[in-house]
């Protein structure tokens, strides 16, 4: 039974069950009302408009300008799936409601359409029709827009169904409304529907399926396409800043090599419009393509030259053509974004046709992420463009579509981070989360003041906009700098560093100003000022940005800039652990060798002495001359070895039961050799142990918990960037390399007396002064030292939905589709987790209702 014949069976159970329930239940006055719900997991939505004077459904485009006010005869109105019970419902947008097509039935009652339906489309146009892809149907069928608003004297046209070969997985219907277009399941094509409409005049009496065509998705996967460099000047952004670094160029990448990951496979479908003719563009989950079909004026699709974008996306979304630079009134670019299906990542793709770099995934990002990603902090899930241009109700003079004048006080005052105005990217996110992308944002030129003098609001003075980053939402009139000032524990004392770096409390080394080396004396002229790397600010001390330079030598420089840099604390810790080697099925074998079964040592950084000297470094690489790390074990001696009178010799060993924290006062340990991903070749004990590797091998014959360490070194970790590194598994070998094609300041180590960048944080922690021998840069054994900051002013991204008094935590709980209505310019998020539909509005920026 299809889908269209099972609905009046379904509708007619329904009701003898009710009447069942009401006989059993009789007058009970305490009997429990349960209300059904509304919702449950939609999925997909479309947008109709609804004439209330004529009762059925008119062309989208009446609900232009639409506002939400009972005067107004029209509303504009939502479709949406249902996907748990198979059901299509219809949300009245004005009164933020579901609407019951059928009275009758107590509660909600939404029309059954089949199992699991997984693609919806409308006709903006011609609405009198609404077509559902069920993937347990794995079919499309196509009934009346009318059966789905409770009143409505539109036309009631038969329904109709046309049987695909594999389940569908997504609809779109080409802008003439010739074809519909739907993803398959299992089948590396597109399924091509023929739609026939039988008019009388200008009514529609019928709508057929004619017979679908299968069209095979291409396996070919061109080389990719190198991106232009990426140029800060030229490139579009508006920036209005006190800090003396000048915006930062992201280094142009080698596009990475393709991968797939299986056969060709639609993901989410998405028809360009502003193409000429229109182009439908499938997104590949198993091949690293993006398809391309011209669809020519009777629905036909001709293949383009897919975009190869080096790994399998999910789902894209492109921009209308935008202008190159701030205040520019023609659009001449545009843009792709796709979201990466291996990691959830965003990336952003050159779409003008007549670009040299068409097709080329950019750069976009500088600091620890990616440069070929924008970075967003969370997975994506959902992408929209968005192009709201409507006037703040504060500065009518505002035409839409219009640049903001900075010689206008209204329309000056109105701009900010939260209103959007122009072209953005929206994206859902894994976490709940919304974040916007700027692209082309109308209100720029009034951001900071005319030419970056006198704003018009005085908080306004750092303003960071630049395309394909995440928009700034907050006003800002500080730069990136260490919170009250660092601390310095050594050796049990807890202390702080005052400007000069000099520790409060205790003799640790503390920081010496950035790029000074005891090895180069050269480098750091008594006297003079040494200033920041390339790209960064002077963090602590705080810049004082009313003074063209510090007037004390910068201690700790950090990222300026807000795209790259995060909110996060730093720690330095001498001979700290490497995060994420640490394991509890290490053993010893034979000679020199452990092994391990639960940590991957390459990815995690892990590097011997062999290792460094194998890898042929520079003498001026931040690695070159490195010793390698150590193994520290940091579990019991197993119980049968602890009888003290059958194994005397492994006493010294064992971690007393009444030891308070469970460490050993003296770390065992040995220096690393040689590295692999799953075993280690280890050197002498550490700390001048006075054991063998025999000794402990004896006295540990089972598996043993452990950890790596930097040796002789600072462990370096930002609580959001992480632990960076440039080691590699040598393809060939399996041994541990540090990767010298990689850039230097992926690094994780800090030495004494030796500058420390890693592109996000630079510092030079001093040597330490030994009593005995004078300055050295390593501590005595068993001291333990670390160098923590709190970095801070950046402003707010605007990641989540805004209002007074705060930032939200979040939009929802997984936005499974993002909708963007052109009629009333605001964004609409269908929540699968959470069963509702959300209103975003984007002037300003902020979820305005819920629909459950």
């Amino acid at each position: 039974m299809s889908p269209v014949q099972s609905a009046g069976a379904a509708r007619r159970w329904a009701i003898g069950l009710l009447v069942c329930v009401a006989a059993a239940g009789g007058c009970n006055s305490n009997a429990t009302l349960v209300q059904p719900p509304s919702f449950n997991r939609p999925g997909q939505m479309v947008l109709t408009c609804y004439d209330t004077v004529a009762k059925h459904v008119v062309p989208a485009d009446r609900c232009d300008g639409v506002e939400g006010k009972s005067s107004e005869t029209v509303v504009l109105t939502a479709v949406v799936t249902q996907t748990a019970r198979g059901e299509l419902g219809a949300v009245d947008l004005r009164d933020d409601v579901p609407l019951d097509s059928d009275p009758v039935v107590p509660g909600f009652t939404f029309r059954r359409v089949g199992e699991s339906p997984t693609g919806l489309a409308i006709d903006p146009a011609h609405p009198e029709v609404v077509f559902v892809a069920s993937f347990g149907a794995r079919g499309v069928q196509a009934l009346s827009t009318s059966e789905l608003i409770p009143g409505s004297k539109g036309v009631s046209l038969p329904s109709a169904f046309v049987p695909l070969s594999d389940a569908p997985t997504d609809l779109v219907l080409s802008p003439d409304g010739s074809t519909l277009y739907a993803g398959l399941a299992d089948t590396p094509a597109l399924a091509a529907i023929p739609v026939e409409r039988e008019q009388t005049g200008d009514t529609l009496t019928a709508v057929r399926f004619g017979t679908p065509r299968i069209i095979p998705l291409g396996d070919d996967v061109p080389a990719p396409v190198a991106p232009a460099p990426d140029d800060p000047v030229s490139d579009y952004s508006r920036t209005c800043t006190r800090s003396p670094v000048p915006v930062e160029s992201v280094a142009t990448t080698t596009p990475r090599p393709p991968e797939a990951t299986g056969p060709a496979r639609a993901g989410r479908l998405t028809i360009d419009t502003a193409s000429s003719p229109a182009v439908l563009l499938v997104p590949d989950e198993g091949l690293p393509v993006v398809h391309r079909f011209a669809l020519d004026a009777a629905g036909d699709a001709t293949e383009l030259d897919p975009i190869t974008v080096s790994v399998p996306t999910r789902a894209v979304a492109v921009t209308p053509p935008v202008p190159s630079e701030v205040g520019a009134p023609a659009g001449t670019e545009r843009y792709l974004y796709a979201i990466d299906a291996t990691d959830r990542s965003v990336l952003a793709v050159d779409y003008d046709a007549s670009s040299p770099t068409f097709g080329a995934v950019l750069p976009v990002n500088v600091g620890d992420d990616p440069s070929d990603r924008i970075r967003i902090d969370a997975r994506a899930v959902s992408l929209a463009v968005v192009t709201p241009d409507k006037p703040d109700e504060n500065a009518p003079a505002l035409h839409p579509g219009a640049y903001c004048d900075p010689a206008d006080p209204q329309q000056a005052k109105a701009a900010s981070g939260v209103r959007l105005r122009g072209v953005f990217l929206a994206v859902g996110l894994q976490n709940g989360q919304l974040a916007i992308v700027d692209v082309h944002d109308l209100d720029a030129p009034c951001r900071g003041g005319a030419g970056c003098e006198d704003p018009a609001v005085q908080l306004d003075r750092e303003v960071r906009i630049r395309r394909n980053r995440v928009r700034v939402a907050s006003f800002s009139n500080e730069l990136v700098h260490v919170a009250s000032v660092p601390g310095f524990r050594f050796a049990g004392a807890v202390g702080r560093l005052d400007e000069s770096g000099v520790p409060t409390s205790g003799d640790g080394p503390g920081l010496m100003p950035v790029g000074c080396a005891l090895a180069d004396a050269a480098s750091c002229p008594s006297g003079e000022r040494v200033g920041c790397p390339d790209g960064m600010v002077q963090a602590f001390p705080v810049l004082d940005l009313d003074e063209p330079l510090a007037a004390k030598a910068p201690l700790i420089c950090a990222l300026d800039d807000v795209w790259g840099a995060r909110r996060q604390r730093w720690s330095a810790m001498w001979q700290g652990a490497l995060p994420d080697t640490q394991g509890g099925a290490g053993r010893f074998t034979d000679g020199a060798g452990f092994s391990v079964r639960d940590a991957g040592l390459c990815g995690e950084g892990v590097v011997g002495a062999d290792d460094v000297v194998a890898s042929a470094l520079p003498a001026d690489d931040p690695v070159a001359g490195y010793g390698g790390d150590e193994l520290v074990l940091v579990g019991n001696v197993p119980a049968r070895r602890r009888d003290a009178r059958a194994f005397p010799e492994c006493q010294r060993f064992v971690i007393p039961d009444n030891d308070p924290d469970g460490l050993r006062d003296v770390p065992i340990g040995f220096t690393i050799k040689a590295a692999f991903d799953d075993a280690l070749e280890l050197g002498d004990a550490i700390d001048g142990g006075d054991y063998t590797l025999g000794d402990v091998r004896g006295c540990f014959p089972d598996l043993v918990a452990y950890e790596i360490r930097a040796h002789d070194a600072y462990t370096v970790v930002g609580s959001a960037s992480g632990f960076s590194h440039r080691v590699a598994a040598d393809p060939l070998t399996g041994a541990c390399r540090v990767d010298t094609t990689r850039p230097r300041e992926d690094a994780g180590r800090a030495f004494g007396g030796r500058p420390f960048d890693n592109g996000v944080v630079a510092f030079t922690i001093g040597e330490y002064d030994d009593p005995d021998s004078g300055p050295t840069p390593t501590l005595p054994a068993g001291v333990e030292a670390q160098l923590a900051f709190d970095l801070t002013g950046l402003p707010q991204r605007l990641v989540t939905g805004t209002q007074a008094g705060g930032v939200l935590s979040s939009i929802g709980v997984l936005p499974q589709r993002l909708v963007y209505s052109p009629y009333d310019q605001d964004l609409y998020v269908v929540d699968i987790q959470a069963e509702w539909v959300r209103r975003i509005e984007l002037n300003p920026f902020l979820p305005a209702s819920t629909i459950r």
